[in-house]
């Protein structure tokens, strides 16, 4: 759950992608397959552009996104890039890549307005985002590599520590 969380808030708050970083591109053509999986998928109108999808090596993931346990991120920071964690195993990154094109179609409708997204706007933004990816991957034969969602809990949900005397 801490880490569907912190996804949730990355989307939002991630830094511009670091060009210094070496880094690997996936193919233009595929990610373009990939985003029409993702528009259909996810009923958003495919985009003309879209973003490049660089994989970088673990600790310099971990240094731009300050965190371990993220697969991805799209950031509307940079809506140039997607970023995969290259500790990943590399059969995954087709379904991650479907994920973080939703929440750039998400973008792109204007649905990520960091102002105006209440924790159940995160939640209902990262579902959408689970949920076409589950399917993606159901469609090729897959398991989903446990990408499926779990609900995430809003502070208002979570239990306080017993105060102190």
């Amino acid at each position: 759950m801490k880490t569907t969380l912190l996804a949730a808030l990355l989307l939002l708050t991630a830094p511009a992608f670091a060009k210094e970083y070496p880094s690997t591109s996936i193919d233009a053509k595929h990610v373009k397959t990939l985003m029409l999986e993702a528009a259909r998928l996810s009923k958003y109108p495919k985009a003309k552009k879209f973003p490049e999808v660089v994989v970088l090596a673990k600790a310099d993931f971990n240094e731009v996104i300050g965190s371990d346990g993220v697969w991805g991120f799209f950031a509307p920071s940079d809506p140039d890039h997607i970023v995969l964690n290259g500790a990943v195993d590399p059969t995954m990154w087709d379904t991650i890549i479907v994920h973080e094109l939703v929440h750039f179609l998400q973008w792109k409708a204007g649905l990520l307005a960091e102002a105006n997204l209440t924790c159940e706007d995160r939640q209902w933004v990262e579902q959408e985002a689970f949920v076409a990816s589950y399917r993606f991957e159901l469609a090729r034969g897959g398991m989903n590599h446990g990408m499926i969602t779990i609900k995430m809990k809003c502070r208002s949900e979570i239990p306080l520590p017993a105060e102190k005397p």
